[in-house]
């Protein structure tokens, strides 16, 4: 009988173990995997920060670790409420000797999750997460019991995507796009509103900034919030709330409600809590710093993150500086405080150079992580015509699978991305203006790359190591 119980124990644990493998290969291809694999591999943090799109769009690591000198990361993901956050706050604790709890809040974050589709978005941060009681235990107080098995295994989820698998990678790479900006967890677009995305946003709101018919938080919204006050402040981790801005808040009454009394009930507590929507005028953010009307490009992240880093070091006891710039090589805003001194490649261009003329005046390249670079290029203006680019490298076949879609584009062996730098890309930080230009390059060792600007995208400029920056004149 103990051989029979033994064996089937046994059998448990190996059935467990191979769908806890087949789990990590049938899981979406998402932002928020490398996200928590970053961090797995790095857990050193003074400064975490939680919440759903709002957060990660929002609040710019490294503005934090330039500012502070303090290591920061953001485990904000898709819709995620505060049920998932403290599945997250756990795991980040149990890992983390954190100091700082940034949690972004507002009325999504507390609601009901009472349809599918909300649950649905809760496992992209839920699925990724290691296992843990806490995660089981989020999972089952979100899914219903029939649900379980479905929402607990992406095997099962997912498993008739088996044709979509490329092998038994369990290393999975995460593409970033051309337009993607990521960061420890920061996730946005370099990228602007178009006028039909205004349009499309306003028809769906009009008629929204009505008088609310909410008039106080109920008993289970506030014990959301009670939650997850405890679970940091039993680990002494200080806590401040935060509103990102929305342009929901101009035109959604309910919005504006629930804001007000969230805020209301925090600062009862003796927390501190900033609301964006109310400092938007006051720091100048306008449509310009927004990719959609919900949510922050990554020079909106820029001011926001500024103010909240200025925020944290006036109010808060925190080991500032413990880092130097230096110490953040995938850093662009660490690279500008430290005036390009550990850049991969940096080249100050003068009054002969062809890219002079068009108001760029330096020239830096670093790698911001695996396969990507950024080339920051200091610019001499505050405004931008659009300048077009081009990027080409020599690339073998073994190399197309650590490429992206979109960078397929292979003539003669030579791999090609072309890009628009406009307005969306230009950033002000210490009183200088860069424009931000990232890339994919699948080759560890860095060689053979042209970048080509102007519309033929094809007179050399200059040429270091292999490393070809050309212009047209």
């Amino acid at each position: 009988m103990k051989r029979f119980i033994f064996k089937i124990v046994l059998l448990g644990i190996i059935t467990l173990m191979v769908f806890l493998g087949l789990d990590i290969l049938f899981r979406e291809n998402h932002f928020y995997e490398k996200t928590i694999n970053d961090y797995r591999e790095n857990t050193d943090l003074e400064i975490g920060i939680f919440g759903s799109s709002h957060a990660y769009s929002s609040y710019d690591p490294r503005v934090f670790e330039s500012e502070l000198g303090v290591t920061a990361f953001n485990f904000g993901g898709p819709a995620q409420r505060l049920a998932s956050t403290e599945a997250v706050a756990e795991m980040v604790l149990a890992r983390s000797d954190l100091k700082i709890a940034v949690i972004d809040i507002f009325s999504m974050s507390i609601n009901e999750i009472d349809n599918e589709y909300s649950k649905n978005l809760q496992l992209k941060t839920l699925d990724y997460l290691p296992p843990s009681l806490k995660k089981l235990e989020t999972i089952n107080s979100i899914f219903d019991f029939d649900q379980l098995p479905y929402a607990i295994s992406p095997t099962l989820r997912n498993h008739l995507n088996w044709h979509d698998l490329n092998g038994f990678d369990f290393k999975r790479k995460i593409f970033f796009r051309k337009f993607d900006d990521f960061y420890k967890g920061f996730m946005s677009l370099n990228q602007t509103s178009d006028n039909a995305e205004w349009k499309s946003f306003l028809t769906q709101y009009k008629g929204k900034s009505n008088a609310s018919t909410i008039e106080k938080l109920n008993t289970e919204e506030k014990e959301k919030i009670d939650r997850i006050i405890e679970i940091f402040q039993k680990e002494n981790v200080e806590i401040l709330f935060v509103n990102a801005p929305s342009y929901i808040s101009d035109y959604d009454a309910q919005y504006r409600a629930y804001s007000k009394l969230i805020r209301d009930y925090i600062v009862e507590k003796n927390i501190n809590f900033i609301d964006f929507n109310l400092l938007r005028d006051s720091l100048g953010l306008d449509k310009v710093h927004f990719r959609n009307p919900n949510h922050l490009n990554p020079k909106g992240a820029l001011v926001v993150s500024k103010y909240l880093s200025d925020y944290i070091n006036k109010n808060y006891e925190i080991q500032k500086g413990i880092k130097g710039p230096g110490e953040f090589l995938n850093n662009r805003y660490a690279h500008i405080k430290d005036n390009f001194k550990n850049t991969f490649f940096r080249k100050v261009l003068q009054g002969k150079d062809t890219l002079y003329a068009q108001g760029i005046t330096s020239v830096n390249l670093f790698q911001v992580n695996q396969n990507r670079y950024e080339v920051l290029f200091e610019y001499s203006s505050d405004e931008i015509k659009k300048i077009p680019l081009k990027v080409e490298y020599n690339i073998q076949e073994r190399d197309l699978l650590a490429l992206p879609e979109e960078d397929l584009n292979v003539e003669d062996n030579k791999a090609l991305t072309y890009d628009v730098l406009d307005e969306a890309d230009l950033i002000k930080y210490m009183g200088k203006n860069y424009l931000v230009f990232q890339f994919n390059y699948p080759d560890s060792k860095f060689d053979d790359v042209k970048l080509s600007f102007g519309s033929k995208r094809r007179t050399k400029v200059l040429v270091k190591d292999k490393i070809g920056i050309n212009a047209n004149q």
